[in-house]
Order: structure tokens, then C-alpha cells, then sequence
């Protein structure tokens, strides 16, 4: 990896601790409880991101990849449900059930991809 895609992931690594700092800002007011979870696994992605370069076992990189199409669903079920709990706007119980079984079967597809 060039040195200029290694500063641009440190800042982006940087940027994505920086809430996990302070994590009690996010009790403050019910209206934030999904964006204390949205940054931790904004910073899980950034994590992953991280293994999939250093990583030298070629199957840690293979399930590290595989992780992050899952994740990035999560980060985007979670955004969604905080701009939504932001906003005062309901979410119908319906709609997290769905998002929630459709998160496992996404894992559960990623990491039996080598089966089918």
C-alpha cells in the first residue's frame, strides 16, 4: 500500500476514534443511543479495513473481507435508525426484525461463500 493511502486511512482512523473518546456525550439524550453504536462500528470497519492490508495469513484476509459487506450494512441499518430516532420519526417494529434477520443472513452468506 502506497504511503498516501496510509496517511488518508490513518486520518480516516483518527477521525473514526475520535467519538469513542467520549462516549458519554451519547447518554446525553435518548435521541442518541444509535450514534454511540453507529461510531463503534464505524470503528470496527476502520479496524477491518486496517487487517485486510497488514494481514499476512491469507484466510484472516479473506474473512476480514467478507466481514465488511456485512458491516456496511449494519452502518447503514444504523444510520438510518439514528436519523430516524433523531428525527422523532417512528421505525415500525416490522422493519428492525427485518433488518436485523436480513444482517445474519448476510453474515451467515458471507461466510459460508466458499459453500455455494
Amino acid at each position: 500500500m502506497s504511503i498516501y493511502l496510509w496517511i488518508l486511512y490513518m486520518f480516516v482512523a483518527s477521525l473514526s476514534i475520535m467519538p469513542l473518546a467520549r462516549l458519554d456525550f451519547f447518554n446525553v439524550s435518548p435521541r442518541y443511543k444509535y450514534f454511540k453504536y453507529l461510531s463503534m462500528f464505524m470503528f470496527l470497519w476502520t479496524l477491518l479495513i486496517g487487517l485486510r492490508y497488514i494481514a499476512i495469513n491469507p484466510y484472516v484476509i479473506y474473512y476480514a473481507s467478507l466481514t465488511i459487506y456485512p458491516l456496511v450494512f449494519l452502518l447503514t441499518t444504523l444510520l438510518f435508525l439514528a436519523i430516524m430516532k433523531y428525527l422523532n420519526r417512528r421505525v415500525p417494529k416490522l422493519l428492525i426484525y427485518f433488518f436485523i434477520i436480513f444482517f445474519i443472513l448476510d453474515i451467515g452468506f458471507s461466510y459460508t461463500n466458499n459453500l455455494h
